[in-house]
This record gives C-alpha cells, structure tokens and sequence, in this order.
C-alpha cells in the first residue's frame, strides 16, 4: 500500500527549494477554469490589492487571475490551483511563476476542500490520542487493550499493538509517551506530517539489564500491505 510506505523509515530533515519558471504553466500544475481572485487577508483596497505588507497574501483561484491581479498589484500571488501538500505556486509582476516545493509536506487538505497548515500536535479524541492535521489518517491508544497506533488509508487499516496493555499516556507537543511499559522503560510514539515514530526509552541502566528488554515483540494487524 502506497500509503503505508516508509513507516518505519529516517526522519528527513525539511527544506525548500525555490524554482523559477517561465510563463508557461509547469506541466505538473493543473489549471483552474475559474477566474475570482481571492484575497487572504482583510484590508484591500477597490483594485483588488491590499496596502502595504498584506500583498504577500494575496492569491487567486486560476492562473489567469493570479496573473492579472501580479502585474496590476506589482507582487507576488499564488496560484490556488497550484497548491498542493507540498507546493506552492506564485504568479510574478514579471509574468513569469515561482514554485516553492516542500520535502516535508507544509500543509493538508480537509475534507471540505480547504486547506490547514500541518499540525502535529496531540489531542484526546474519545477512546484515542490523534494529531491536528497530517497527511496519515492515524489514532494512537489512550491506554488500555487496544492497538497502539492504528493507521488507514485507501480503505486499508495497519495496526501495532504492544504485547501487554498500556498506560494511559503523557501527552507533550506531538509525542505520547506511555510510562513504565517495562521496568524502567517509557514507550514513546511521535506523530510525524506524514506518519509517526516509536522507540523504547530506556531510564537506567538496570532497565537496560532487563531481561524482558532482550527480545519485544510488537503484534502487527490489519490488511495493508506495507513495502
């Protein structure tokens, strides 16, 4: 499953790259046939452009609107239809277009087409612990039986569960850690923009002497195929 890939893979440190580009559309770019500008920000005068330091907000639904409203406004506007998780696209005043790509994903899409910044931080939901807004649709255990992490996607479920039942968790930023799991031993699960990761934290040298830390074995459920 395309969705579960590189689970259990290296962090990536995130960076930008800015592209350049001609006045042609890049091929990768869809087109909207709308033509309304959009303006981010509150404050735009009668032309469509906001005063000041807000032009840096400014964007518009199609190519051909960000185009006008760049030279008429003589700034930067990005594209709508150009955006994705981890591109934006600009129009220049020049006419030309600048691309913005992200390694990491920047932001997400919810479900009524908007757009959210990547959130990453960790919220009780019920019976479980979840994230603001990532690209994994992923639940971690609030403690108890069930699994610690369960992960769908493309209508497949991968699920990890710990061999006993956990603590309830301490939640900091985006990391759960589940206290005591062995003796001297904390488990520890970060949500990641486009997953999670997990490691044992071992406290003392006498829990890194315990025998029950030699061998831990995780049960792995669903029907997702991971590769």
């Amino acid at each position: 499953m395309r969705g579960f890939r590189g689970l259990l893979g290296a962090q990536v440190r995130r960076t930008a790259v800015v592209i350049s580009v001609g006045a042609l559309t890049v091929a990768l770019i869809g087109v909207s046939s709308a033509s309304g500008s959009v303006r981010a920000r509150a404050g735009a005068d009668e032309s469509g452009c906001a005063p000041g330091a807000a032009n840096e907000a400014l964007a518009a639904a199609s190519e051909r609107a960000a185009v006008r409203l760049a030279e008429q406004c003589g700034t930067q506007v990005e594209i709508l239809a150009g955006r994705t998780e981890y591109t934006q696209v600009f129009a220049n005043p020049s006419g030309s277009q600048t691309a913005t790509i992200s390694i990491e994903p920047e932001r997400v899409r919810r479900p009524d087409g908007s757009w959210s910044a990547i959130d990453t931080s960790l919220r009780r939901d019920g019976d479980a612990v979840v994230p603001g807004a990532t690209l994994a649709d992923v639940r971690f255990s609030a403690g108890g039986d069930g699994p610690l992490v369960t992960w769908r996607s493309e209508g497949h479920t991968f699920s990890l569960r710990w061999p006993a039942a956990l603590p309830a968790p301490v939640l900091a930023a985006d990391t759960a850690t589940y206290p005591g799991v062995l003796p001297d031993v904390d488990l520890v699960v970060r949500a990641t923009p486009t997953g999670f990761t997990h490691v044992l934290v071992v406290k003392t040298s006498a829990g890194a002497a315990s025998p029950a830390l030699r061998q831990v074995h995780y049960r792995v459920g669903g029907d997702a195929k991971l590769g």
